[in-house]
């Protein structure tokens, strides 16, 4: 019967009998039994099988169920009639058995006794019930019928262990948990900590217990951990994770992964919150370390060129907005490219060492340096004017240039500096602009003769041109970058028969319509902002792979001053040699009289290396600087080119005439063979072949066109380019 479902009781029945307590109101129906349970009243009989709750009926002089509703029977295992008439032993331990008598006269005297006891379903298993029994008395106050309430305890006892399991292990996990958790008060006080807090913070757990967490946290990340908890006290977040700093025993600030959830009790009222803290102190280190490597140049410590840049923009954007202007100096080690080749890297990283010390000795602590190319500094001086902007140069010059500087245990040089100064102000655009005029700048330093500041505006001309070769170095790496360089090729032929027997290769960049850019237009570019080497090696690169490609074919290529003094030039042909499976002997490598000469211990290095690799080597544009003869000794040459301007008016001129009689006659008297440049008529070539000289290159020829296309006409003709004149 369910406890708010009342049966009547009869008057005589219910002062003859003590009731049960108020625990128990469902059974006070039961008082008013018949001496025959069997008769119960309609309503009361319903009542009696559809409850949810156990009963059984039992009489107590035969000690025998004499009736159970089908909720008793079914936790027992069965249906009703598997218990009427069997003993009470049937279903009762023999320890709940033996109790019985006491607690059937705790019933009487109170009315009804309530304990919890163990039952036993027909397949043998025992169950924990809770049990409340009242009994029923005739007039005479004699036990008629004992009447027992039953409640499976099973589910109650099975949650109850999981419950005191999961408390068990929360409270493992969190003693035992290698990260610290802590248990706080909605008023922010820890309430419980673990031992990993207690060894990250260096307090005792006492010592922590009760104080709030404010006291311990950093003031810059007081306000976001307060605003967070607050958001989660008023339920519009469910938890929350953010990085923090609390201060150690020790004094240092400790930085924390904090995650935060709440516990709510009834009425969903906040209770506690649960805070799990890992240390982080590492990896906050490790990308603190992290972040210092980004923004710092390795050799000297100073900003990188990324981090400077940054600090550019900055600078541009505040000026943009109002706010204080200023001026950039980009500052170029003089001859640090000799320091390197002459005395070796491990000199030339003492050099910029020393030369970005003194940098940092001189500039302002508002002042930003970095190294922003491989010997170029940048400093960017905010709010000054453009005279102490050059003042400030100038004064850097002078201190750096100063003393000498010791690069090794032999060596000190005394350093020198080009430095471009430029403004930065509302007319500025972009940070870039800033970049590209103090170059132009810095380069005109160095034309002006080097170790001076200049700034830029100061000679309007001087600077168009810079520009203008600025715009073509752009051009230049984009061009590298993008695929926009092209080999052509013109015949080196045999005078006698027409026919060419190696071909020249020349560097053609491509426009943006596809169009070959001559040489002449980007070339001054490419020397001034050194950038000449790299085409180099771009030329040497495709040179192999069409001389793979053409296996019959002898290609000249030219080297520029730059490649000439490169220490790792040779290795890096040879190996392009390897990749490309062409033949050294394939490759012609011309230098011009002037760079041999200003480099003559480089060039005979490089000489008798590429030798060695099977390569040949000519000298490009003999006469222009009339050397001496002696250079065709000291180097392994196989072929003097003779400069145009002895060939371009060599039928009609009496001097160009002895001049080349007088080179073929040397070249043929050492081994060497001479090539003529730049012949544009037959009757140039008819001069040449009377005077012995048997090759020669020009529009008489041919002109200058893609590479692949004239060694494949080559290739399949074979014919002579032109026949020489009857």
């Amino acid at each position: 019967m369910r406890q708010d479902e009342q049966a009547p009781t009869s008057p005589s029945r219910a002062a003859n009998n003590a009731g049960p307590g108020p625990g128990v109101p469902h059974l006070r129906a039961l008082e008013a039994l018949p001496a025959d349970v069997t008769q119960l009243p309609a309503h009361w009989h319903l009542a009696f099988e559809r409850t949810r709750r156990g009963i059984s009926i039992s009489n107590p002089r035969t000690g025998r169920l004499e009736a159970v509703n089908p909720a008793f029977a079914a936790m027992h295992g069965g249906v009703p009639s598997d218990f009427v008439g069997q003993p009470i032993s049937f279903v009762c331990t023999a320890e709940a058995l033996d109790r019985i008598p006491e607690r059937e006269s705790v019933a009487r005297s109170e009315g009804f006794v309530h304990y919890e006891t163990e039952h036993v379903r027909l397949d043998g298993t025992r169950f924990p019930a809770l049990c409340e029994i009242v009994v029923a008395t005739d007039e005479r106050g004699d036990t008629l019928h004992r009447i027992a309430y039953l409640e499976d305890l099973s589910d109650r006892r099975a949650a109850e262990q999981q419950s005191a399991r999961s408390t068990q292990l929360f409270e493992r996990a969190f003693a035992d948990a290698p990260i610290g958790m802590a248990i706080v008060g909605v008023d922010g006080t820890w309430m419980r900590v673990n031992a990993a807090v207690c060894e990250l913070l260096g307090y005792s757990e006492d010592q922590l217990r009760g104080t709030s967490f404010k006291s311990l946290t950093h003031p810059d990340d007081l306000a976001p951990d307060l605003r967070c908890a607050e958001q989660l006290l008023a339920g519009e977040i469910q938890d929350y994770q953010l990085e923090k700093r609390y201060r150690h025993a020790d004094g240092r600030w400790i930085w924390v992964l904090l995650s935060v959830s709440i516990v709510r009790g009834e009425g969903s009222e906040p209770d506690v919150f649960v805070s799990q803290i890992v240390d982080v102190s590492r990896r906050k280190h490790d990308e603190g370390e992290l972040r210092r490597l980004a923004n710092t140049d390795p050799l000297t410590g100073m900003w990188n060129r990324w981090r400077f840049e940054a600090e550019l923009a900055s600078a541009v954007e505040d000026c943009r907005n109002g706010e204080r202007c200023g001026a950039l100096l980009l500052i170029d080690v003089d001859g640090f490219k000799h320091v390197n080749d002459s005395f070796g890297h491990a000199a030339g990283d003492a050099l910029l060492i020393e030369v970005s010390r003194r940098l940092g000795e001189r500039v302002r602590d508002t002042d930003a340096v970095g190294r922003v190319a491989g010997d170029e500094f940048g400093v960017l001086l905010p709010s000054v004017q453009p005279h102490q902007a050059l003042a400030a140069a100038h004064a850097l010059c002078e201190h750096i240039t100063a003393t000498p500087i010791v690069i090794d245990d032999e060596h000190a040089i005394t350093p020198t500096v080009s430095i471009g100064a430029t403004m930065i102000d509302g007319r500025t655009r972009a940070p870039a602009d800033v970049f590209v005029a103090a170059d132009i700048a810095m380069y005109d330093a160095k034309d002006l003769g080097r170790n001076r500041a200049v700034m830029y505006g100061e000679n309007e001309a001087r600077h168009a041109r810079m520009s203008s070769d600025l715009l073509w170095s752009q051009r230049i790496r984009h061009a590298l970058t993008e695929g926009r360089f092209t080999l052509y090729a013109q015949p080196i032929v045999d005078l006698e028969t027409g026919v060419a027997f190696k071909h020249e290769v020349l560097l053609r960049m491509l426009d943006d319509d596809g169009s070959a850019i001559p040489p002449g237009a980007f070339l001054p570019a490419a020397e001034r902002f050194r950038l000449i080497g790299e085409l180099d090696l771009w030329v040497v690169g495709e040179a192999t792979r069409l001389a793979a490609a053409y296996p019959e074919a002898v290609l000249s290529i030219n080297l520029s001053g730059s490649s000439v003094t490169d220490p790792d030039l040779v290795g890096r042909i040879e190996a392009m040699i390897t990749s490309a499976g062409c033949r050294g002997d394939q490759l012609v490598f011309e230098i011009t009289e002037t760079e041999a000469i200003a480099s003559m211990d480089q060039a005979e290095h490089l000489s008798g290396r590429l030798a060695q690799l099977g390569c040949r080597l000519a000298l490009d544009d003999f006469g222009a600087g009339f050397a001496s003869f002696y250079h065709l000794k000291a180097l392994p040459l196989e072929f003097i080119k003779l400069d145009g301007e002895f060939i371009r008016h060599l039928p009609v001129s009496a001097d160009d005439l002895l001049v080349v009689q007088a080179v073929q006659g040397v070249a043929v008297g050492m081994g060497r063979t001479v090539i003529a440049e730049q012949i544009e008529d037959r009757a140039t070539a008819e001069v040449l072949l009377r005077l012995g000289v048997r090759y020669g290159q020009g529009y008489h020829f041919a002109r200058p066109a893609p590479a692949y296309e004239v060694l494949a006409a080559y290739r399949d003709g074979g014919t002579p380019v032109m026949l020489p004149t009857p």
